[in-house]
């Protein structure tokens, strides 16, 4: 906790923070917005390979790149994109998306795959006895139970990318730098206030996805449990 609340405390009683962060983001809206895009695209899509794939039994192989550095999965990746035939790939943003993906498969996957295996088999059962489809289970009883747990494994990968540095340094294309790697170089010319600003901008966005959360599972509540879960009320 107290490692925490210093720095969140320096952040908010240094005046210059304040008064640098209109600066900041007005001079960096694309940076903002590539580190938004880069680490939520690259959490849907570990997920998504997630709920495709989560009955394969590959889960321990996918931390393997996360527990490597991130610049050797770096050079991995100049290694296998730069070439001619993969030449779009690399010199575009979605090598970054890619390596994403790649290094933070293992939450992405795992998260899902206990989120679907541990949903309770007698609803399941009792959907299919009741004559269910395949898809009917997974939006009206896998589908719910397993949600929160999903989201949770989103947002943890969403968070891991945002942050991210060491993947991105080595394979970075023009255009695409991020706050994180913003903060990286800035820090070795002194700039304290201004990295300030962007951590603060950097919290603003890890936060988001919470506000945004809440925000539909307070309107989800007002339309009624029912509508919630994908059921309709059995009249008596």
């Amino acid at each position: 906790t107290l490692s925490l609340a210093l720095p969140l405390a320096d952040l908010a009683c240094t005046g210059r923070t304040w008064l640098e962060l209109p600066r900041a983001v007005q001079a960096a809206p694309g940076v903002v917005w590539n580190s938004f895009a880069f680490a939520a695209l690259a959490a849907t899509l570990g997920v998504a390979l997630g709920l495709v794939t989560w009955r394969l039994r590959v889960g321990l192989v996918l931390w393997l790149p996360f527990l490597v550095p991130g610049v050797l999965l770096g050079i991995a990746m100049i290694g296998v994109f730069n070439r001619p035939v993969l030449d779009a790939v690399y010199r575009s943003t979605a090598v970054v998306v890619v390596a994403f993906v790649v290094r933070y498969l293992g939450f992405a996957w795992n998260g899902v795959a206990h989120a679907m295996r541990s949903a309770d088999r007698n609803l399941i059962d009792a959907a299919r006895v009741e004559g269910a489809s395949g898809w009917q289970v997974l939006r009206d009883v896998r589908g719910p139970l397993a949600a929160p747990q999903v989201g949770a494994a989103w947002y943890v990968t969403y968070l891991l990318s945002l942050w991210d540095v060491e993947t991105l340094v080595l394979i970075v294309p023009p255009g695409g730098e991020t706050l994180a790697l913003r903060v990286f170089n800035l820090l070795h010319y002194g700039h304290n206030a201004q990295v300030n600003a962007l951590c603060v901008v950097l919290l603003g966005l890890a936060l988001a996805p919470l506000v945004v959360a809440e925000v539909v599972r307070c309107l989800a509540l007002r339309s009624g449990p029912h509508e919630l879960m994908g059921f309709a009320p059995v009249a008596s």
